[in-house]
């Protein structure tokens, strides 16, 4: 297992998995008379994570999990993510970009998703 987010597991079947983070803070820019603007340090924005699976009917059941992950998305809930048995914190799924693979008789094969988070805590 590669971890989870929530009660959907990351493993060979959803292989590859892949992670970014976006960390960012908040600044505001204050003017000065003849001089470049002072920048003010307020705090930081909510991290923002994205993961890259694809999942395939060679292993699990590609509309199964699809539709697992999009109700999850619908719910808004947050959940704790779970990478190579580290805690990265709750998120809720922000958005799912869907690329889906369909068989010559209208049924889907494979998916790729990446996977939108926004954290709540860390």
């Amino acid at each position: 297992m590669f971890g989870s987010l929530g009660d959907f597991i990351f493993n060979l079947s959803t292989a590859p998995l892949e992670s970014s983070q976006q960390l960012s803070a908040k600044l505001i820019e204050n003017p000065v008379f003849n001089s470049s603007p002072a920048i003010e340090f307020t705090g930081l924005n909510a991290q923002k994570r994205s993961l890259s699976i694809t999942i395939n009917n060679n292993f699990v059941d590609c509309q199964e999990q699809l539709d697992t992950l999009i109700q999850m998305q619908q719910k808004g809930s947050s959940y704790p993510l779970i990478l190579y048995h580290q805690i990265k914190g709750y998120y809720s799924i922000e958005s799912l970009d869907i690329q889906e693979s369909f068989s010559l008789d209208g049924k889907l094969i494979s998916a790729k998703i990446n996977i939108g988070l926004t954290c709540h805590n860390t």
